[in-house]
């Protein structure tokens, strides 16, 4: 008898392809409880291999033209434990990739990118409040010097004790002013992150989508890649996207980019 494996159709001995759908007959159908995978025919090899070595003996892969595609199959009796193998040693391969990945990863400190127009505000508030503190405190000083403020101190004592708070109070003012300094340097840096962030968003909105950030990226069986794995790949795939875009970037900066954009793509769409 021969089968036709699309229609799952029975024939007689001698016709040689079904007369629904055209396709060429097979000898054996392939049953749902042989089929251990399916994909790249030679990652299912490899999984043969392994599990013949193992003592399953019936595991073999074959074309499966009714769905087109490779299938690693066994014998009824040894499918069960074949398939915990395969699960087992699916599991060993995804932390050995984690580990890869992880492995290959730029090294990081952890802390979260702080963008220049941040700093530039924190920078700001610190020099208004040295700046404040520092001109109140002369105030405060040179009233206690033309004794506006009534406290007894020796003369000694009161030269030293308003020296020393002056000198305090000026060096505030010094530190001040630097930071404002700073602060004014930050909001031109700010002002060219901002540009930049806004030319990188216009470029990732025209130019990338999923397709193109997983263009190759998976291996076509996904025996090994969990959400995790999935999540640093395509993470480093964007940093080098922008890194070969937008060349000479703070790497935080980029880590910060490709974050948004992953985000952008693949959690704002969920």
């Amino acid at each position: 008898m021969s089968w036709c494996p699309k229609c799952k159709c029975e024939y007689v001995e001698g016709i040689t392809e079904c007369k629904k759908c055209g396709s060429t007959l097979v000898k054996e159908l392939i049953l749902p409880e042989q089929i251990i995978a399916v994909g790249n025919k030679d990652k299912l090899l490899k999984i043969r291999d392994t599990l013949q070595e193992k003592g399953f003996l019936s595991a073999e892969v074959v074309f499966e033209p009714g769905d087109e595609v490779y299938v690693l199959i066994t014998n009824k009796e040894d499918h069960d434990d074949a398939k915990k193998t395969v699960v087992a040693l699916t599991e060993k391969f995804k932390q050995e990739m984690m580990k890869k990945v992880k492995e290959s990863a730029p090294a990081s400190n952890n802390q979260p990118y702080q963008k220049a127009s941040e700093k530039a505000e924190e920078m700001k508030s610190s020099a208004y409040t040295l700046l404040f503190v520092g001109l109140l405190g002369l105030v405060i000083d040179a009233l206690f010097v033309f004794d506006l403020i009534m406290i007894h101190f020796t003369l000694m004592s009161k030269i030293i004790i308003c020296g020393t708070m002056g000198a305090l109070f000026v060096t505030l003012i010094i530190v001040g002013l630097v930071s404002m300094k700073s602060f004014h340097k930050l909001e031109d840096s700010a002002k060219k992150e901002d540009k930049l962030s806004e030319e990188i968003k216009k470029w990732y909105l025209s130019e990338l989508n999923r397709n193109t950030i997983e263009e190759g990226l998976f291996d076509e069986t996904e025996l090994a890649d969990s959400d995790e794995v999935k999540y640093f790949k395509r993470v480093e795939r964007i940093k080098k996207m922008i890194n070969t875009k937008f060349m000479n970037l703070d790497p935080a900066y980029v880590d910060d980019m490709a974050e948004n954009i992953y985000q952008e793509y693949y959690e704002n769409e969920d």
